[in-house]
């Protein structure tokens, strides 16, 4: 009976393993679409480009909300009966960072529709346009603190940052790299999950500009 009951258990953590396995490779994947929307909406021109990029953004967004919310409920299953049935302190804190990203970024996508539109309609009010790229930033790190809880710690951007400075340790300083300005602001090592206690929300981080 207990061979047979442990055979069972085994069994079924193998199950969950592997459904894990799979949501985190649908998540890192849903994700980095989410990202290249991001990307496509920060370059629009027009609010005809800007209509049908958010559209494709929100059905995005919907998919990584779903597949956050599996990999929270799975992922405390595999946990739950890796450690004996018992809640694991640092399962707890994933779950927390987990659902912490998630609402800044349902809370994050109406505040950047409507920093979006005000930067439309003003471009040249340099205020808009702080106010949307705070938006935007907010969303990345979300999105990067859930790649790093699914990925156990690893941040893709610091990680993206420290292989392209040992490949550019090498190059001629007559060469000149174009880089963006969102990648500009994570080749900096200074970068540290604290930063969320300062700007956990989107309106912390617009409120940031102001004060």
């Amino acid at each position: 009976m207990v061979r047979a009951a442990r055979a069972l258990l085994s069994s079924v953590t193998r199950v969950l393993l592997i459904a894990d396995t799979v949501v985190v490779k649908q998540l890192i994947s849903s994700k980095d679409r989410v990202s290249i929307s991001l990307n496509r909406l920060e370059n629009v021109a027009n609010f005809t480009e800007f209509v049908k990029a958010f559209s494709q953004f929100g059905t995005e967004m919907v998919e990584l909300a779903h597949l956050t919310g599996d990999r929270q409920n799975i992922g405390s299953a595999v946990n739950f009966i890796k450690y004996n049935m018992k809640t694991d302190l640092k399962d707890e804190r994933r779950r927390a960072q987990m659902s912490c990203a998630r609402q800044i970024l349902e809370r994050s996508t109406m505040m950047l529709l409507t920093s979006s539109k005000a930067c439309l309609r003003h471009p040249d009010c340099d205020t808009a346009r702080e106010n949307r790229d705070t938006v935007f930033l907010q969303m990345r790190r979300a999105m990067d603190l859930i790649h790093m809880v699914v990925k156990d710690g690893v941040i893709p951007r610091l990680a993206a940052s420290a292989a392209v400075y040992e490949s550019n340790a090498g190059v001629s300083r007559k060469q000149v790299r174009h880089v963006s300005r969102y990648e500009a602001r994570y080749q900096t090592p200074d970068w540290k999950l604290e930063e969320w206690d300062e700007c956990i929300t989107a309106y912390n981080a617009v409120r940031r500009f102001h004060i």
